[in-house]
């Protein structure tokens, strides 16, 4: 399977002197969709029953949160000029820390099995403190990629 590759740029502003925790995230859905259980449609009697179809969909999990945590996520922080100032010096970054958020569903049915709380998504994020030694807000952009591989 190829890597998967989002990039997108957001950003924000820090005051003059201070430090200030930000936190950055991934919005990336997951990008390895399961696909659809054999004979999910038909009515013979090879259709999944009620344990193989939890097992599909644990299974399927499993491999999410595996690939998830394969990834890398990475912010860049860079100031941007605001056209008064000839100079601005960088930002800091004093501390970072790495972070996971786990999305459940409501509870849902497939091919008529309930399956509770289902898996969505492991959203990695960033912690940044960072630190403004200017006389003056500075805005920045923060680059954020997020690569997941094979």
């Amino acid at each position: 399977m190829a890597p998967y590759i989002v990039r997108w740029t957001g950003g924000s502003t820090i005051a003059a002197k201070s430090t200030e925790r930000f936190t950055f995230w991934s919005w990336v859905a997951l990008p390895y969709p399961p696909p659809p259980l054999p004979d999910a449609d038909s009515t013979d009697a090879d259709d999944p029953t009620p344990q193989e179809v939890k097992d599909y969909v644990n299974n399927y999990v499993i491999h999410a949160r595996d690939t998830y945590n394969k990834g890398y996520f990475n912010v860049s922080i860079a100031p941007e000029p605001d056209g008064k100032h000839a100079v601005i010096t960088g930002l800091v970054e004093v501390k970072r820390e790495r972070v996971s958020s786990f999305f459940w569903g409501l509870p849902v049915e497939v091919n008529g099995i309930p399956i509770s709380r289902q898996f969505l998504n492991i959203q990695p994020k960033l912690n940044l403190t960072l630190q403004n030694d200017n006389d003056f807000e500075v805005t920045f952009s923060a680059a954020h990629v997020f690569i997941v591989g094979s």
